[in-house]
C-alpha cells in the first residue's frame, strides 16, 4: 500500500469517528414530508441531510427533523381525538347494560339513617355502630366533595356498604353537570375490551377509556386477574395516572390483600408484578382511602369479612 492509500484510509477512519457537522435542510424531501415553517433546523423542509464527506455510513441519507416528528404526533392526536365521539357513543351503552346501581344511584337517595348491624368485622378490625354511622357520613359527604373537585379517590369496604351506590352518584351528579365520564364495574370494562377483539376496536376502546374526563371504576379486585387482564387494567390506570385524568375505584378490599393472579392460570412473575406496580399506581395517586366499613345493607345483620 503507497503512502498515499494510507493517507486516505486515515483520513477516512478519522472522519468516520469524528461527531457529524450540523446537518442540513434536504433540497428534495420525501411526499408529504413538509416540517415546520418556523423550524430553525429544517427552514420548513422536515428532513435533513448530515454534513458528512464520502463513504461515511450517513452520506446522501435523509433523517427526518424533530419538528416533523411534533406534526406527526399532533396530526394522530387530532385523528384519535375526532374518533372518539363515535367509540364514545359504541362504548358508553354497552357498559351502561351492565351498570346497575351506577345507572339509578343518587345522593339524595343514599340512606344515611339505614339499619346498622350492633358491629363489623372488616379487615381484621371491628367496627361498632357508631363507627359506622360514622363511615357513612365520611364517605357521603367525601362523594360529594369530588363532585366539585374530581381527582383520584379509592373508596374501600366491604359488600353492601354503599360503596357503587355513592360512586353512581358521583356519575349521576357530573353528568347533570356535563362532564364527559364512562362508569362501569371492572368486569364490565375487561368484557369490553375483549369483545372488541372480535372486530379489532380493543384499542380504541381502551384509548376512549383512557382519555375521558373521569372514569368511575366500580368492584376493582372481582374480576378474574388473569395475565391479560392484569396488563389491561395496568394499561388504563397507569396512563390515566400519567396524564392526570379523574379516576374513582371502589374495592372490597385493600388492593394488597387480593391475589394478582387466577390461580391455575400461566403467566409466571410478570403478571404478579404488573399487578404490584397497579397497586402501588393507585396508592400514589389516590392517598389514603376513604374506608366505609359498614354492615351489608342487604343483609341486614351482622357478619364478618377477615383476610387476616
Amino acid at each position: 500500500m503507497s503512502d498515499r492509500q494510507r493517507l486516505d484510509r486515515a483520513l477516512l477512519h478519522r472522519s468516520l469517528a469524528a461527531p457529524a457537522p450540523p446537518s442540513e435542510p434536504a433540497a428534495r424531501t420525501p411526499t408529504g414530508g413538509a416540517g415546520d415553517p418556523a423550524c430553525r433546523t429544517c427552514r420548513g423542509a422536515g428532513w435533513l441531510v448530515a454534513a458528512v464527506p464520502v463513504g461515511h455510513p450517513a452520506f446522501g441519507t435523509l433523517q427526518p427533523c424533530a419538528c416533523l416528528e411534533q406534526i406527526r404526533r399532533r396530526q394522530q392526536q387530532v385523528q384519535a381525538d375526532a374518533r372518539q365521539p363515535a367509540i364514545m357513543a359504541d362504548l358508553q351503552p354497552r357498559l351502561d347494560a351492565d351498570q346497575g346501581t351506577l345507572g339509578v344511584a343518587t345522593f339524595a337517595a343514599f340512606r344515611l339513617d339505614r339499619p346498622l348491624a350492633s358491629s363489623v368485622t372488616w379487615c381484621g378490625q371491628t367496627f361498632d355502630q357508631a363507627a359506622q354511622q360514622a363511615a357513612l357520613w365520611r364517605a357521603w359527604t367525601a362523594m360529594q366533595r369530588y363532585v366539585d373537585e374530581p381527582g383520584w379517590s379509592l373508596l374501600l369496604g366491604p359488600p353492601g356498604s354503599g360503596k357503587s351506590h355513592l360512586a353512581g352518584a358521583v356519575a349521576h351528579a357530573l353528568r347533570a353537570r356535563g362532564v364527559p365520564l364512562l362508569a362501569a364495574t371492572s368486569e364490565a370494562v375487561l368484557r369490553c375490551l375483549r369483545q372488541g377483539m372480535a372486530d379489532r376496536s380493543s384499542d380504541d376502546r381502551l384509548e376512549a377509556l383512557q382519555a375521558v374526563a373521569v372514569l368511575i371504576l366500580d368492584d376493582l379486585g372481582v374480576e378474574h386477574r388473569t395475565p391479560w387482564a392484569c396488563e389491561k387494567l395496568y394499561a388504563l390506570l397507569h396512563t390515566r395516572a400519567e396524564t392526570g385524568r379523574a379516576t374513582l375505584i371502589t374495592a372490597n378490599l385493600p388492593l394488597d390483600l387480593l391475589t394478582p393472579v387466577t390461580t391455575g392460570e400461566a403467566g409466571g412473575v410478570e403478571p404478579a408484578m404488573r399487578w404490584a406496580r397497579l397497586v402501588s399506581r393507585i396508592a400514589g395517586r389516590c392517598g389514603l382511602p376513604l374506608i366505609l366499613a359498614v354492615s351489608d345493607i342487604r343483609r341486614q345483620q351482622e357478619w364478618s369479612i377477615d383476610q387476616r
